[in-house]
């Protein structure tokens, strides 16, 4: 999930974002978003009750993983 926020709400997003157990890394990034964070929802529900409590913070944008065919992996020593 992205989120771009304005600079004077960015720290009140991240206290937001640091307690919330469904936030499981959320990564300052360049770009079109502010912030970009890998959520969990037990359902669509679940995840719409999330939006709803960042959407005071900015707008965000969502992607719904279905698959991993390439799993992370660890880098290899040249």
């Amino acid at each position: 999930m992205g989120v771009t926020a304005a600079q004077p709400g960015k720290q009140r997003l991240l206290n937001t974002l640091a307690k919330t157990q469904q936030v499981l890394e959320c990564h300052h990034v360049a770009g079109a978003d502010s912030y970009l964070m890998t959520v969990v929802a037990r359902d669509l529900a679940d995840l719409e009750r999330f939006l709803g409590s960042i959407n005071g913070y900015g707008e965000t944008r969502t992607s719904i993983v279905f698959s991993t065919p390439v799993p992370r992996r660890g880098l290899v020593a040249a």
